[in-house]
């Protein structure tokens, strides 16, 4: 063997020994990761384990409030826009929004859209899942077809490439299923309408006070 060729073997055993190194650190690294992951699902667990009955209670006092979901989603500054028109006549039945997590999964969640009797379909609860791969929604029983939402046919719906806060219509992203990376209406439902309807509902109060 020459001098060169000894030269690179030990060069390249060098070489491995520190690819080891740094994978035993990595290794390391991965389960403190792993760990802190665990402890952060506990976490959330037990905070929604203490927090559920409250919601519950919250959920059951909202509902002696007349169109309390339908005033917050109405008065949210981005959400707002998203109404077809007609829509928010719709909108007004709305008894109950809730959010049911699934903490193991971030990625993994349901929103409950609880309607009272109303004219325009029979379901009582209409259920939008998301989950990594994409989402799944209730199907819509309504009672008429000249009162049936989004008013546009299946060929436009699947025109946009994207969903977006330009995409009108409630009901329209409310059947939009096709797989996403992100649900920009569905995050701000779920991470400030429900997590705070309050700070939304005061917001048409205080209209009504500085008129």
């Amino acid at each position: 063997m020459s001098k060169e060729e000894n030269q690179n073997l030990k060069s390249s055993s060098s070489k491995l020994t520190v690819i080891d190194k740094i994978q035993k650190c990595q290794s390391e690294i991965t389960g403190y990761r792993m760990k802190c992951d665990k402890e952060i699902n506990d976490i959330e667990e037990k905070y929604m384990q203490s927090v559920r009955p409250h919601i519950k209670n919250r959920n059951l006092l909202i509902l002696n409030v007349p169109q309390f979901w339908s005033t917050v989603l109405f008065n949210h500054p981005l959400l707002q826009s998203i109404f077809e028109p007609g829509e928010k006549d719709v909108i007004k039945y709305m008894a109950s929004l809730d959010i049911e997590e699934d903490h193991k999964n971030p990625e993994m969640f349901k929103i409950h859209f609880l309607f009272g009797p109303n004219p325009y379909f029979e379901n009582r609860v209409l259920v939008k899942t998301f989950t990594e791969e994409g989402s799944t929604s209730s199907t819509i029983k309504w009672k008429n077809e000249k009162n049936k939402f989004p008013k546009v046919s299946e060929h436009e719906l699947w025109e946009h490439d994207e969903l977006s806060m330009e995409l009108k219509g409630f009901f329209r992203w409310f059947v939009d299923n096709r797989e996403q990376f992100c649900d920009p209406i569905a995050d701000l439902i779920r991470c400030q309408v429900w997590y705070d309807p309050l700070e939304y509902y005061y917001l048409d109060i205080d209209k009504e006070k500085s008129i």
